[in-house]
């Protein structure tokens, strides 16, 4: 692997794991939510409502639902649905 291949692969190391307390953070706010405001199965939440909640952009948003999504908690369709 060539030099620029090893520190393109660190920085974005780094950087993961720079966003990672951050999604962590979003994934536990969220799940929050859904206990605080009793969310059932078949709920629907959309990422704009979220991203108007935590005052974040789409981008953690979207990351913190995937984190949720391969847990099994909620799956995606034309908007997120709570399982």
């Amino acid at each position: 692997m060539s030099e620029t291949k090893i520190g393109n692969v660190r920085a974005r190391h780094r950087r993961d794991t720079q966003l990672a307390p951050r999604r962590a953070q979003l994934v536990r706010d969220i799940l929050r939510l859904a206990s605080q405001q009793n969310w059932q199965r078949g709920y629907h939440v959309t990422e704009h409502e979220l991203v108007a909640q935590f005052g974040v952009s789409r981008s953690p948003v979207r990351a913190a639902l995937k984190v949720l999504e391969e847990r099994g908690i909620l799956r995606h369709g034309a908007t997120r649905v709570i399982c």
